[in-house]
Parts: C-alpha cells; sequence; structure tokens
C-alpha cells in the first residue's frame, strides 16, 4: 500500500461529519427519535474510534516487524566485525589499537555465579554445615548464616564463597559453580 493509499485508508475510518463544540453542555434528550439517533450514532463514533485503535496496532505490530528484521541483520554484522577485531587483538597480543574512528579495547570477561542445572540449595546448605562444624573443631568460629545473604528467601552470598575459595586455597563449595562472560570489544573515541 502506497502512502497516499494508507492516508486516505485511515481518512476513510476517521471522518468528522459532525464537530461538536468542545465548550458545549451536555443536555436532556426530548424524544424517542433524538434519542434513537444520538444511539446509533454514538455507536458509529465508538466503532470508528475501535478500527481505528485496530490499525493502529497493526500498523505498530508492522513496523515492530520491520525493526527487529532490519536489527537483526545490523547486529549479526556488528557482531561479525566485533568477532574480527577480537580475533586481531588476540592475533595481535594487544588488549587496545588506535585508528582514526576509535580505540578498539579488549575488555576481559568477568567471572559470575552460575547456578549448574538441577542446582539445589540443600546440597549447598549440607556442604556449608559441615564446613562450620570442621572450622569449629579448628577453633575457627563461622556464624550459622556464614556464606548466605538473607532475603525473602536463602540464597547464597557470591562474595563471601569467593572470599572463602580465596581464603581456602581453591577450594570450590559443593554445588558451587564459575563461568566467565565472553570478552567483548569497547569503541572509545
Amino acid at each position: 500500500m502506497s502512502g497516499r493509499d494508507e492516508e486516505e485508508a485511515w481518512d476513510e475510518v476517521f471522518c468528522e461529519d459532525v464537530k461538536i463544540d468542545d465548550e458545549a453542555k451536555p443536555c436532556a434528550l426530548a424524544d424517542s427519535a433524538s434519542i434513537a439517533s444520538s444511539v446509533r450514532t454514538l455507536r458509529y463514533y465508538q466503532e470508528r474510534g475501535n478500527k481505528l485503535r485496530e490499525m493502529l496496532n497493526a500498523e505498530i505490530a508492522r513496523l515492530k516487524a520491520v525493526v527487529a528484521a532490519k536489527t537483526a541483520v545490523l547486529d549479526r554484522n556488528a557482531a561479525y566485525l566485533e568477532g574480527c577485531l577480537l580475533a586481531t587483538l588476540d592475533a595481535q597480543e594487544k588488549i587496545s589499537i588506535p585508528t582514526p574512528y576509535g580505540t578498539i579495547v579488549k575488555v576481559k570477561g568477568r567471572e559470575r555465579f552460575v547456578k549448574p542445572e538441577g542446582f539445589a540449595l540443600d546440597e549447598f546448605n549440607e556442604w556449608r554445615r559441615k564446613a562450620i562444624q570442621g572450622s569449629t573443631e579448628a577453633g575457627v568460629a563461622r556464624p550459622d548464616d556464614w556464606l548466605l545473604r538473607r532475603k525473602v528467601t536463602e540464597e547464597i552470598d557470591v562474595a563471601a564463597v569467593k572470599k572463602y575459595i580465596k581464603e581456602s586455597g581453591g577450594e570450590v563449595p559443593d554445588g558451587i559453580d564459575f563461568e566467565y562472560g565472553p570478552d567483548t570489544l569497547s569503541l572509545r573515541q
């Protein structure tokens, strides 16, 4: 549909047959013919309004689909070029390369806590209880909520777990796994 046809479609639905003055006050209708006519006109306005909203929603959906398709191509192209630039930084064993269009910088992927599939807090809590008992026997006092952070539900305190791993020489508690996110590229002006 051309731009002119679309405009005509919208105009066909939205036609201003009667313009009611914004200052007009509602009044009581005198006879049944006026009431029937007003009801018919009211339905007409409501149907036209609904039709305009349907057309708007259809146009929004169409535009979202067009934008999603176009940005998907742009995102794939950008990801490919970022991969090429990261590979170049790796091959040259550099963390940054200046260019006339900006400096590319390799940003190291950050460590983040990952709950393994089928993770059960009970397994971690069992390990934690044994560790608390072992540390108590060794003369180190640990609170009952050690490595936990209390919210509405009980969850692992990732910062405390990381600290424990560091202090214990690398012992990773049962039920815990860490993974590193991918390296990313930063373009600076």
